[in-house]
Protein backbone atom coordinates (compact mmCIF):
# COMPACT_ATOMS: atom_id res chain seq x y z
CA UNK A 1 0.00 0.00 0.00
CA UNK A 2 2.98 2.51 0.72
CA UNK A 3 4.73 1.73 -2.66
CA UNK A 4 0.88 3.01 -4.14
CA UNK A 5 0.70 6.59 -2.20
CA UNK A 6 4.16 7.06 -3.46
CA UNK A 7 3.22 6.37 -6.58
CA UNK A 8 0.09 9.01 -6.33
CA UNK A 9 2.08 11.49 -4.79
CA UNK A 10 4.90 11.34 -7.22
CA UNK A 11 2.43 11.83 -10.10
CA UNK A 12 0.69 14.30 -8.70
CA UNK A 13 4.15 16.25 -8.05
CA UNK A 14 4.96 15.60 -11.95
CA UNK A 15 1.75 17.00 -12.93
CA UNK A 16 1.65 20.14 -11.03
CA UNK A 17 5.17 21.05 -12.21
CA UNK A 18 3.93 20.41 -15.60
CA UNK A 19 1.31 22.96 -15.29
CA UNK A 20 3.54 25.29 -13.08
CA UNK A 21 6.37 25.17 -16.23
CA UNK A 22 4.46 27.58 -18.88
CA UNK A 23 3.57 30.30 -16.70
CA UNK A 24 7.24 30.31 -15.53
CA UNK A 25 7.87 30.80 -19.17
CA UNK A 26 5.79 33.03 -19.97
CA UNK A 27 6.58 35.25 -17.05
CA UNK A 28 10.12 35.17 -17.64
CA UNK A 29 9.22 36.40 -21.41
CA UNK A 30 7.67 38.93 -19.83
CA UNK A 31 10.35 40.39 -17.20
CA UNK A 32 13.22 40.47 -20.35
CA UNK A 33 12.22 40.77 -23.78
CA UNK A 34 14.18 39.43 -26.15
CA UNK A 35 17.12 42.31 -27.77
CA UNK A 36 17.75 41.98 -31.31
CA UNK A 37 21.22 43.09 -32.14
CA UNK A 38 21.62 46.70 -34.41
CA UNK A 39 22.90 45.61 -38.21
CA UNK A 40 21.00 41.72 -37.71
CA UNK A 41 18.45 42.36 -40.41
CA UNK A 42 19.23 41.12 -43.71
CA UNK A 43 17.70 42.41 -46.82
CA UNK A 44 18.51 41.89 -50.18
CA UNK A 45 21.01 44.99 -50.77
CA UNK A 46 22.95 44.21 -47.31
CA UNK A 47 26.50 44.26 -46.99
CA UNK A 48 27.86 41.56 -45.12
CA UNK A 49 30.45 42.27 -42.67
CA UNK A 50 32.61 40.33 -40.15
CA UNK A 51 33.73 42.25 -37.00
CA UNK A 52 36.27 40.49 -35.15
CA UNK A 53 38.99 41.19 -32.10
CA UNK A 54 37.04 43.96 -30.93
CA UNK A 55 36.69 45.60 -27.36
CA UNK A 56 34.70 47.79 -28.63
CA UNK A 57 31.63 46.02 -30.70
CA UNK A 58 30.42 42.91 -30.21
CA UNK A 59 32.32 40.16 -32.59
CA UNK A 60 30.38 38.59 -35.18
CA UNK A 61 28.60 38.34 -38.57
CA UNK A 62 26.70 41.81 -39.17
CA UNK A 63 24.30 42.93 -42.10
CA UNK A 64 24.83 46.65 -43.10
CA UNK A 65 22.80 48.90 -45.23
CA UNK A 66 23.79 49.59 -48.63
CA UNK A 67 26.33 52.31 -48.85
CA UNK A 68 27.52 52.02 -45.01
CA UNK A 69 31.05 53.62 -44.42
CA UNK A 70 32.68 52.72 -41.38
CA UNK A 71 32.48 56.23 -39.52
CA UNK A 72 28.80 55.68 -40.09
CA UNK A 73 29.33 52.46 -38.51
CA UNK A 74 31.50 53.68 -35.84
CA UNK A 75 28.92 57.45 -34.91
CA UNK A 76 26.60 54.33 -34.80
CA UNK A 77 27.99 52.44 -32.20
CA UNK A 78 29.29 56.26 -30.44
CA UNK A 79 33.23 56.17 -31.56
CA UNK A 80 35.06 58.48 -33.03
CA UNK A 81 37.11 58.22 -36.15
CA UNK A 82 39.55 60.67 -38.20
CA UNK A 83 38.41 61.04 -41.76
CA UNK A 84 41.55 59.33 -42.89
CA UNK A 85 40.69 56.41 -41.76
CA UNK A 86 37.46 56.50 -43.88
CA UNK A 87 36.80 53.39 -45.99
CA UNK A 88 33.09 51.58 -47.68
CA UNK A 89 32.19 48.87 -46.08
CA UNK A 90 32.09 46.38 -49.02
CA UNK A 91 30.58 42.81 -48.49
CA UNK A 92 32.34 39.77 -46.93
CA UNK A 93 34.90 42.35 -45.26
CA UNK A 94 36.53 41.37 -42.30
CA UNK A 95 36.98 44.80 -39.69
CA UNK A 96 39.76 43.96 -37.31
CA UNK A 97 39.89 46.30 -34.00
CA UNK A 98 43.47 46.26 -32.63
CA UNK A 99 43.52 46.97 -28.64
CA UNK A 100 44.16 50.31 -28.68
CA UNK A 101 42.52 51.72 -31.14
CA UNK A 102 38.62 52.50 -31.25
CA UNK A 103 39.60 52.34 -35.05
CA UNK A 104 38.62 49.51 -37.51
CA UNK A 105 41.35 48.61 -39.86
CA UNK A 106 39.75 46.28 -43.31
CA UNK A 107 42.16 42.39 -43.24
CA UNK A 108 43.81 41.87 -45.61
CA UNK A 109 41.88 39.01 -46.46
CA UNK A 110 37.77 38.23 -46.67
CA UNK A 111 35.19 36.27 -44.88
CA UNK A 112 36.38 32.47 -44.96
CA UNK A 113 35.40 30.23 -46.98
CA UNK A 114 33.36 28.26 -44.54
CA UNK A 115 31.04 31.35 -43.06
CA UNK A 116 30.59 32.28 -46.60
CA UNK A 117 29.37 29.14 -47.84
CA UNK A 118 27.14 29.17 -44.86
CA UNK A 119 25.78 32.82 -45.53
CA UNK A 120 24.98 31.42 -48.98
CA UNK A 121 28.25 33.56 -50.75
CA UNK A 122 30.65 31.92 -53.01
CA UNK A 123 33.85 30.69 -52.04
CA UNK A 124 37.04 32.13 -53.83
CA UNK A 125 38.57 28.74 -55.80
CA UNK A 126 41.85 31.05 -55.80
CA UNK A 127 42.10 31.30 -52.10
CA UNK A 128 40.04 28.33 -51.30
CA UNK A 129 42.36 25.14 -49.85
CA UNK A 130 41.62 21.76 -50.45
CA UNK A 131 39.96 21.02 -47.19
CA UNK A 132 37.64 24.16 -47.87
CA UNK A 133 36.72 22.55 -51.42
CA UNK A 134 35.98 19.89 -49.89
CA UNK A 135 32.40 21.83 -47.99
CA UNK A 136 31.16 21.91 -52.03
CA UNK A 137 28.81 19.12 -52.85
CA UNK A 138 30.31 17.10 -55.70
CA UNK A 139 34.23 17.99 -54.62
CA UNK A 140 35.93 15.03 -52.75
CA UNK A 141 39.61 14.94 -51.31
CA UNK A 142 40.66 13.98 -55.37
CA UNK A 143 39.32 16.57 -56.75
CA UNK A 144 39.77 18.98 -54.20
CA UNK A 145 43.56 17.83 -54.67
CA UNK A 146 43.69 18.16 -58.82
CA UNK A 147 41.85 22.08 -58.54
CA UNK A 148 44.30 23.24 -56.26
CA UNK A 149 47.26 21.07 -57.68
CA UNK A 150 46.31 23.11 -61.31
CA UNK A 151 45.99 26.82 -59.25
CA UNK A 152 49.80 26.02 -57.99
CA UNK A 153 50.95 24.56 -61.42
CA UNK A 154 49.23 26.74 -63.76
CA UNK A 155 48.87 30.17 -61.31
CA UNK A 156 45.38 31.64 -60.63
CA UNK A 157 41.99 30.75 -62.21
CA UNK A 158 40.72 33.58 -63.96
CA UNK A 159 37.50 32.00 -65.25
CA UNK A 160 35.48 29.55 -63.44
CA UNK A 161 35.21 27.56 -67.00
CA UNK A 162 38.89 26.80 -66.44
CA UNK A 163 37.81 24.40 -64.02
CA UNK A 164 36.59 21.85 -67.12
CA UNK A 165 40.05 20.74 -68.01
CA UNK A 166 40.58 18.94 -64.64
CA UNK A 167 39.91 15.21 -65.00
CA UNK A 168 36.84 14.45 -63.21
CA UNK A 169 35.02 17.87 -63.77
CA UNK A 170 32.63 17.14 -66.53
CA UNK A 171 29.55 19.59 -67.01
CA UNK A 172 27.21 17.98 -64.31
CA UNK A 173 29.73 18.47 -61.79
CA UNK A 174 30.12 22.28 -62.80
CA UNK A 175 26.38 22.46 -62.78
CA UNK A 176 26.66 21.80 -59.25
CA UNK A 177 29.25 23.69 -58.09
CA UNK A 178 29.06 26.78 -60.69
CA UNK A 179 26.63 28.61 -57.41
CA UNK A 180 29.19 27.62 -54.54
CA UNK A 181 32.32 29.02 -56.52
CA UNK A 182 33.47 32.49 -58.09
CA UNK A 183 36.62 33.90 -59.06
CA UNK A 184 37.63 36.68 -56.99
CA UNK A 185 39.84 39.83 -58.26
CA UNK A 186 43.55 38.30 -58.66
Amino acid sequence: MAVFERQVRGIIALLIMIAIIPFLTFYQKSIKPPVVPPFMNQTTDSRVIEIVSSRFLEEGIYFMPSGMTSDKLLEHFRRDMSEKDHFHLETLTVLIFEDHSPRPKKAPSKIEASKRLALGFPMDINSATAEELMMISGIGPVLASRITEQRERYGPYTHLNQLTGIRGIKAKTMQKITGKLCVDSI
